[in-house]
């Protein structure tokens, strides 16, 4: 059966596609649109190619390591990239920042690190987003990843594991991937089972509205609102729904129309075309957009981020993808 790129759902909303691991893989014959597997030994990809010349990767990782008995973990899987990277590395001590030299230095493969320290606000979403807002633009894809633990939810340990699987035993596949369809904006995990009940907005609707509308604003003004007949515009994410715009205290027509159930990378790790995801580190988000860290579950700023990914890439016209459960420990 054909694959088809299913961008929005029935209501109009951006959405999210499933893909299999035939059609990551190249085994999906009738795929369009990318190269298949029995012509790719006769296709020089751009992995291939940035393999060559490592001097320059075009890859950068990000992990947020709070918890640093965590790190060992986190390398072994980010050695297991099929091409050169960058790394970079936030965390809130300086004793943890020392840690984190000294391990990465004698075991990681990346080709460079950064360690940067950031006060303890905004989990791992803060130090994300400040640490590679002057830095994204030097690269073509990231991958965000942290030390989650999750004590709040059962399997918390194996859900992390299962999510840095998913991004890195294959990494050759997924990358030949992203370059072969260039409308992928973001590849993300399959959540498991047990956090169906936590797919929901947890009170982050309004402020991931209010984020995206910033975001949308920034382009506006930028000039990189893509035209409508490309599929995305003001008027495709017009809705009736009335929001306070944060920065003026006013009532206004949101320009951005979310669904009443979200979609996004639960857990915030996943891959990333840069061109996609740059615009929400360009758009003057800053720490102070951050409440303190006092083991919130829910209603924070980086809540809200989290599940604004899915909205953030369709705002460029993008599409987002999801991983099957199979994908993890194969290849």
């Amino acid at each position: 059966m054909k694959s088809e790129a299913k961008f929005t759902g029935d209501e109009g909303f951006v959405t999210v596609r499933d893909v299999s691991f035939a059609e990551i893989s190249g085994d999906d014959m009738e795929v369009s649109g990318v190269v298949k597997k029995k012509d790719r030994k006769n296709h020089l990809s751009h992995s291939m190619l940035a393999g060559l010349n490592e001097t320059k990767p075009r890859i950068a990782i990000q992990a947020h390591v709070f918890n640093t008995e965590v790190l060992p973990e986190l390398t072994e899987y980010v050695n297991k990239m099929s091409e050169a990277f960058d790394l970079f590395v936030s965390t809130d001590t300086k004793e943890k920042k020392k840690y984190i030299d000294g391990f990465l230095a004698k075991e990681c493969k990346c080709r460079r690190f950064e360690t940067s320290i950031f006060e303890n606000r905004g989990r791992d979403v803060a130090p994300f987003i400040l640490q590679m807002k002057d830095a994204i633009g030097r690269y073509e894809y990231i991958c965000h990843i942290h030390s989650k633990k999750s004590v709040h939810t059962e399997g918390g340990e194996e859900w992390r594991n299962a999510n840095l699987s998913a991004l890195f035993d294959n990494s050759k596949l997924l990358l030949d991937y992203l370059d072969e369809n260039d409308k992928v904006g973001l590849v993300m995990p399959h959540h498991p089972e047990s956090m169906n009940d936590f797919m929901i907005w947890m009170g982050s609707l309004n402020d991931t509205r209010a984020i995206l509308e910033r975001v949308y604003r920034f382009l506006e003004i930028e000039g990189k609102i893509i035209p409508a007949e490309n599929g995305m515009s003001e008027g495709h994410f017009a809705g009736n729904l009335k929001t306070a715009d944060s920065s003026s205290n006013r009532n206004s027509v949101s320009p951005v129309k979310l669904p009443a159930r979200p979609e996004f990378p639960a857990g915030n790790m996943f891959w990333a075309r840069t061109s996609a995801v740059s615009p929400l580190f360009k758009c003057g988000i800053s720490g102070e957009d951050f409440q303190k860290e006092y083991g919130q579950l829910s209603h924070t700023t980086a809540h809200a981020i989290e599940r604004c990914w899915v909205y953030l890439v369709g705002l460029k016209g993008y599409e987002s993808v999801r991983l099957p459960v199979s994908f993890n420990c194969k290849g």
